[in-house]
């Protein structure tokens, strides 16, 4: 059962657009269907205070993430939206799909979009606690008990300190695909509305034109990310296993950029950040000398341990830590890779000269940053900041949605 729980939340945005997609088609295929521009109106409405939600909800969402020393207690948010219900973002998503359907003017489109949706966030949710009451134990149990789950109220909210703080730059760049799509929509239909007669072709335009214009504005978000601080993520360990993961960043075309140098006997490559062990397990299998995995959480480092136990794997050596302050001596490492993870490092300068003093001189550091990624760094920022700090960078990949550099110690 566990399992599959599991195996439902990782195709949860399938499982979210899906009933969404099917409305439609029941729409398209009912001979019975019609327009009525009046729930247009009524639908455009509920929308956008949807997409009010939404924002308001992210403005809180990204700041109080877990780290040695969460900014709020036990990294729990309880400020703003986060007082009236403990899953906003979810009753915000399921707002929008309301409002959508209703645009379509039938019982059924809304039946079939938005019932479904509710269901598929409750599962959500029941997964997520199950997280969080692990990592986050009595503060979280009492949140439970005075803050709705779901549907907002004021209830004992008061009795709850509020704690987390606002930051809408970072809330829209982390949220930006569902926040700018709504708002293009919504747009779209007040500015063409009085142009076209509202039916199959006024849809099909608006779907087109929002598609294309979200693209650009969410790229165009996510290659400015890298000048706003990020705190380190709190993405349960399954999500960073997902199957589409291995579509998008396959391990086996990194490792073959990262040149590893077969002349070194035993070399030493430190995965900083190394999640559920997603590059661990083949870069150990890779190497013939120690893979060092290290994260800031232990459950992590569990779970990469049981997974390289299963797959026989003897030659990883597991450091719980923050990089400001790692286990390991001066010129030790060969090779360190930060894969995902440089956006989450709070204290950046501190780390890359920690990074400084554990590599050799003729070691190297290989940075994967990508725009799918809630703390996505651009290129020229990374140069920048690794260049103050006695490094040389070459770009050893650039593709539109991810790039590898390779930094290397200018004393080399």
């Amino acid at each position: 059962m566990k399992r599959l729980h599991l195996l439902l939340y990782k195709y949860r945005v399938l499982m979210g657009v899906l009933p969404v997609a099917v409305s439609i088609l029941y729409f398209i295929l009912d001979e019975h269907s019609r327009f009525n521009k009046t729930m247009l109106g009524v639908g455009t409405i509920v929308m956008f205070l949807g997409i009010i939600l939404r924002i308001w909800t992210s403005m809180y969402n990204w700041e109080n993430i877990n780290s040695i020393k969460p900014i709020a207690t036990n990294g729990i948010i309880t400020n703003g939206p986060y007082r009236y219900c403990r899953n906003p973002m979810y009753f915000s998503a399921i707002i929008l799909t309301l409002g959508f359907s209703l645009i379509f003017d039938s019982w059924q489109v809304v039946a079939i979009a938005v019932l479904p949706t509710i269901g598929v966030h409750m599962h959500q949710i029941y997964v997520e606690e199950k997280f969080l009451i692990n990592i986050c134990n009595e503060f979280y149990d009492t949140y439970k008990k005075k803050v709705p789950r779901l549907i907002p109220y004021r209830g004992k909210v008061l009795e709850i300190p509020a704690q987390g703080k606002a930051n809408w730059k970072r809330g829209l760049q982390r949220d930006a695909g569902p926040i700018f799509g709504g708002i293009v929509f919504v747009f779209l239909i007040i500015i063409l509305m009085p142009f076209l007669k509202y039916d199959y072709t006024f849809l099909g335009i608006t779907f087109v034109i929002t598609i294309i214009l979200n693209f650009i504005i969410v790229g165009k978000i996510k290659s400015d990310a890298g000048k706003i601080k990020a705190i380190p993520s709190t993405a349960p360990p399954y999500v960073l296993l997902q199957p589409l993961r291995y579509l998008l960043f396959p391990t086996y075309k990194y490792i073959a950029n990262l040149s590893i140098d077969e002349k070194v006997e035993n070399p030493v490559v430190l995965d900083l950040g190394c999640g559920p062990g997603y590059y661990s397990i083949p870069l150990a299998q890779k190497i013939g000398g120690t893979l060092i995995a290290m994260d800031i959480r232990e459950k992590m480092l569990q779970i990469t341990r049981k997974r390289a136990e299963k797959k026989n794997i003897k030659n990883i050596k597991y450091i719980k830590g923050d990089s400001c302050s790692i286990d390991l001596s001066d010129d030790s490492v060969d090779l360190i890779c930060i894969n995902l993870v440089l956006g989450e490092i709070v204290k950046l300068d501190e780390s890359i000269k920690e990074l400084a003093r554990i590599l050799k001189l003729t070691g190297k550091i290989s940075i994967m940053e990508s725009i799918f990624d809630d703390h996505f760094m651009n290129a020229e920022e990374v140069k920048e900041i690794f260049g103050k700090k006695g490094f040389v960078l070459k770009l050893m990949e650039k593709k539109k949605t991810y790039y590898i550099l390779e930094a290397n110690k200018e004393n080399k």
